[in-house]
């Protein structure tokens, strides 16, 4: 039976943004190219304009733990690391995908039309939909993110071409934003081609104003779901040489203790902000999730808050909470406030439609149980931590209740 939350477990704090480096530089000079998805020679750069610095940045860190007081940042602990493995991408039935390299680097998939995505790794991205004329329509992509390990910046470059079911083979070298393909039969290829930019938190897709495509635009628009968010967050931290499937496992009795549920960003702290907008507002979705292996309550809870770029100068208001079911997806929301009901029930909405619910909740509810094993073997191996002696109240001091009495005349009677 889904439980109210406590005080103590509400208090999830939003992650702190640390001063914005100068804009990126780009990964490698660019090589030869057969097909190149903006139509020009690479710069070499990326566009500063265009990717949108000065603006409000999306991302500083994990969500903080629901123990930590207002305006706090926890210090990064020394952290556990597992091995990094590829994702399968079946869950959308697509097949798995991975790259093939070639002799000289460069990295080939081949072409599944009958899917609705290929998603690998490393090297290209292809999308299918069924075309006006019977055919089956592609999208390959490419992704460009910022390599600099100082640099906070969200942002995925994404250069497409419109490819057909005639396409064999899609090829780019790693790094690059060359697209070459090979084909079989003689109808002319597609000429559709784009550039646009893509928040890896939060899924805005904003085109090149200067070669918009509004079609493949809006067609990008449309795969910037979880699974592939989640995906350029990979990528995004191993072009930082960072680790995507870093564990932390120091975890203390001061953010959690047992029967609490813990933040899903505390213990995987590489793990993306997942940010919605409604209404020009930026919105904050935080998981918790019950550690005890041998527990069958089935439940997460998921904190929906507005997202505070910097919490130590004004504490993030929360705007609901939604109890989850694991087995069907099905949740209560519950709005902070009688105004909040309507922004609770879009944020729902929103939050459905960028995930496979239970596929996500079921898969997370496993790394965390692996992680409460550890938390559990410490705990039973050091024991319970001591409990903290109140303080000594004197009978003239104002009772502790909060009463406004002395302490003689209210609970010291």
């Amino acid at each position: 039976m889904m439980g109210e939350p406590t005080d103590d477990v509400k208090r999830c704090q939003a992650p702190v943004v640390e001063p914005r480096p100068p804009p990126c530089r780009s990964i490698l000079p660019a090589t030869t190219v057969v097909v190149r998805a903006n139509g020009g020679p690479a710069s070499g750069l990326f566009d500063a304009t265009f990717l949108g610095y000065g603006s409000v940045p999306l991302r500083g860190g994990a969500c903080m733990v629901p123990k930590a007081s207002p305006g706090t940042r926890r210090p990064r602990r020394p952290v556990a690391s597992s091995p990094a493995t590829p994702t399968p991408g079946s869950a959308r039935g697509h097949p798995d995908v991975a790259a093939r390299s070639t002799s000289d680097g460069a990295l080939v998939v081949r072409t599944t039309p009958s899917a609705s995505r290929q998603l690998a790794e490393r090297g290209p991205l292809v999308f299918w939909r069924d075309g006006v004329d019977g055919l089956r329509q592609g999208l390959a992509c490419v992704v460009e993110t910022c390599k600099n390990p100082e640099c906070t910046c969200r942002d995925a470059l994404i250069h497409a071409i419109e490819i057909d079911e005639f396409t064999v083979t899609v090829e780019a070298a790693d790094h690059d934003t060359a697209l070459r393909t090979t084909r079989a039969g003689m109808t002319d290829p597609p000429t559709g081609r784009t550039v646009a930019r893509l928040n890896i938190d939060s899924g805005e897709v904003v085109p090149d104003p200067k070669r918009p495509d509004d079609a493949l635009v809006a067609w990008i628009r449309e795969e910037a779901d979880g699974e592939l968010l989640d995906l350029l967050q990979r990528r995004w931290l191993r072009g930082k040489n960072r680790d995507p499937e870093e564990m932390e496992t120091d975890i203390g009795p001061e953010d959690w203790a047992p029967g609490e549920k813990l933040i899903y960003g505390l213990a995987f702290p590489n793990d993306r902000d997942d940010l919605f907008a409604i209404d020009d507002r930026l919105l904050l979705a935080c998981e918790f999730f019950c550690v005890d292996p041998t527990c069958d309550c089935g439940e997460v809870e998921i904190l929906f808050e507005e997202y505070e770029p910097c919490p130590m100068r004004k504490r993030p208001r929360t705007v609901a909470w939604v109890q989850v079911r694991i087995a069907d997806g099905k949740g209560v929301v519950e709005p902070e406030t009688p105004a909040d009901r309507d922004v609770a029930s879009r944020l729902w909405v929103a939050y459905r439609v960028r995930h496979r619910v239970v596929d996500r909740l079921t898969e997370r509810q496993r790394r965390m149980q692996d992680v409460g094993r550890v938390l559990l073997a410490r705990l039973h191996a050091t024991g319970p931590p001591p409990a903290t002696p109140a303080p000594l109240v004197g009978r003239n001091d104002p009772c502790p209740c909060g009463s406004g009495k002395k302490f003689k005349r209210c609970h010291g009677e």
